[in-house]
């Protein structure tokens, strides 16, 4: 009796350790999955999910939720699949043949570990078996690159890119670029990895509302607060409103531009996600001039206001970012935006301009 207790015990540990392993492989997928498709615990959102036909991205929403966390997610999802794996040894304990009674309910489980995993990650089975092509490898790379950048993690992000140099898709290096730019080192290294034109700084082709979210990151390191509003508005309405990575740039940048209002709304929506509860009681407390003054982000990135008004990109994005570095030079904004003007000016041929550029701000 012992040694059965011990083998089963010896059993659920190699299982879990596999789910575990299955899940982990693609943690940083799931991870950037969520960052589009949360879980919120309100009615409405609900009920409607459920009258629109919405199901398989409600429950995706619900599991996806816990890899905010990763860790969190995979420990949860493990300990699920040993619950249904432990269900399964139970139905079959009457199988004469020992071995089938375990052999079944892990094949089982395990099969279904890697549908669920692939299904909520999108990526194939092999991807996470370890065995995924280029493509996927690729895929996986910038979904760990934006989670990182989500996080605004950018030494994770130089450190990640070091081992892959050169880098030449045009997603990534626009990541690298903005990590580059945050760390004032982007004027030196823009020519380490192939570097045609302005599409390694931001994508001109929106193909997506997954570029068009990369878009309003890349604007919001700039400073260009009108146009990364914008972006992130478009690219959450066509994801139906439900992305909290989004709803956390909005929040931030009605914050910016004193729209409290607006911010309240998201605020109350974002709210009902468990994992933004925190975040959302430390953003409700900065709904007013001297509270955002006093942050550090958020007052620095109003200082980008203070340009001339007039239509976003009226005259060019140099331009807009010449105004934003002037208006905020003494901090750290100034440095980054400058960062950026001196790779537009460059990769466009604006010579006279980019030398006006180093005079002025010393580079």
């Amino acid at each position: 009796m012992k040694k059965k207790v011990l083998l089963v015990i010896l059993f659920i540990l190699i299982s879990f350790a596999l789910f575990s392993f299955a899940f982990w492989r693609v943690s940083d997928m799931l991870c950037y999955a969520e960052g589009w498709n949360t879980f919120y615990y309100n009615e409405h959102y609900i009920m409607d999910s459920i009258r629109s036909g919405m199901m398989t991205s409600l429950i995706e929403g619900f599991f996806l939720q816990f890899f905010h966390k990763p860790l969190h997610g995979v420990i949860l999802m493990s300990l699920l699949f040993i619950a249904l794996e432990a269900i399964l040894l139970v139905s079959f304990r009457k199988i004469k043949v020992k071995l089938l009674g375990y052999v079944i309910p892990f094949a089982i489980t395990t099969f279904l570990v890697i549908c669920t995993a692939s299904s909520l990650s999108k990526s194939s089975f092999l991807t996470v078996l370890g065995l995924g092509g280029a493509n996927e490898t690729a895929t996986m790379v910038y979904e760990q690159l934006s989670c990182k950048e989500r996080d605004m993690d950018w030494d994770g992000i130089l450190e990640l890119e070091a081992s892959r140099m050169p880098e030449a898709n045009l997603l990534n290096q626009n990541i690298l670029n903005m990590a580059m730019a945050e760390k004032g080192m982007l004027h030196e290294h823009l020519y380490d990895n192939p570097c045609g034109d302005i599409n390694s700084i931001y994508v001109n082709d929106v193909q997506s509302e997954y570029v068009a979210a990369l878009l309003s990151d890349i604007y919001y390191s700039m400073g260009h607060m009108a146009q990364a509003q914008r972006y992130a508005f478009e690219a959450n309405e066509k994801m139906d409103n439900k992305s909290p990575r989004l709803l956390q740039r909005l929040i931030k940048t009605n914050i910016i531009y004193g729209q409290y209002g607006v911010a309240r709304k998201y605020l109350r929506k974002l709210s009902d996600a468990i994992y933004y509860e925190e975040w959302c009681e430390h953003y409700g407390k900065l709904l007013d001039d001297a509270s955002v003054k006093a942050d550090k982000e958020l007052g620095e990135k109003r200082l980008c206001l203070n340009i001339k008004n007039k239509f976003s990109g009226f005259n060019g994005l140099d331009k807009d970012l010449l105004m934003v570095a002037r208006a905020t030079k003494g901090h750290k904004q100034s440095r980054t935006t400058v960062q950026y003007l001196s790779a537009l000016y460059r990769l466009a041929g604006y010579k006279e301009e980019y030398q006006s550029l180093l005079k002025e701000f010393e580079l």
